[in-house]
């Protein structure tokens, strides 16, 4: 028999803090640049994810994203396993008529932390001080704690943003894949399910701290302006 995990209410309050800041996130400035995350087919149709970033980006600003061909984890590290992959998000973004080169692929991640050391990689290696994030609601907390762990272990702070889809979903009782290929569920069950992830990636330091996130939403432009993680 699995043990269930027990979180203190501290816990509870911080992630839901976390989640209600991000939700309403946005930009103080013109962005450098906005990234989708790697997501399936289901989960980007029903929060019409491809039009948001479109709409976030404009005809000038560049749309980058995960940079694998789908691989997953483990037993589905093959391509297409976790998400259909950077040339059907390409192909998508053409159809809707992004020019080509705004189109950014990040390096590869198989998992949110791989995809987020990317994002940090790419916007070191193009000098990218602002930029918007998007994905699905339920994902803001996890990624935003992975980004800030892996912008103190790669020493460059830029600004990030959430930019949430401003529609609510089609259909949170549509069955879909998640974004690892691992199951079909509902996205109000797979909410749940992301509860335990954002706990599990803080428990294992794959993640940054609440307390840290906090900091960093708070001081986001002052770190990104002296490239250092300070403590106020």
């Amino acid at each position: 028999m699995v043990e269930e995990k027990t979180y203190t209410a501290e816990q509870w309050q911080d992630l839901v803090r976390l989640l209600l800041f991000l939700l309403g996130d946005k930009p103080a400035q013109e962005l450098d640049a906005v990234y989708l995350h790697g997501l399936s087919e289901g989960m980007i149709a029903n929060w019409e994810l491809f039009e948001h970033a479109v709409y976030q980006a404009g005809i000038l600003i560049p749309i980058a994203f995960n940079g694998s061909d789908g691989e997953g984890m483990g037993y589905r590290n093959y391509p297409g396993a976790a998400w259909p992959g950077a040339d059907w998000y390409i192909r998508e973004f053409l159809k809707l008529e992004v020019n080509p080169k705004q189109l950014i692929p990040a390096g590869p991640g198989l998992h949110t932390r791989g995809e987020t050391d990317a994002l940090i990689e790419l916007c070191k290696k193009r000098e990218w001080k602002q930029v918007g994030v998007l994905t699905v609601p339920y994902h803001y907390p996890r990624v935003f704690c992975c980004l800030v762990k892996g912008m103190q272990e790669a020493e460059y702070y830029p600004a990030i943003y959430a930019i949430p889809p401003t529609a609510p979903p089609k259909n949170w009782w549509q069955i879909m894949l998640g974004s690892q290929g691992k199951e079909f569920a509902l996205p109000f069950n797979e909410i749940a399910k992301e509860i335990g992830n954002f706990f599990g990636y803080q428990e294992k330091a794959y993640s940054a701290s609440s307390a840290d996130l906090f900091h960093y939403l708070q001081h986001r432009e002052e770190i990104m302006e002296q490239q250092k993680f300070f403590v106020a």
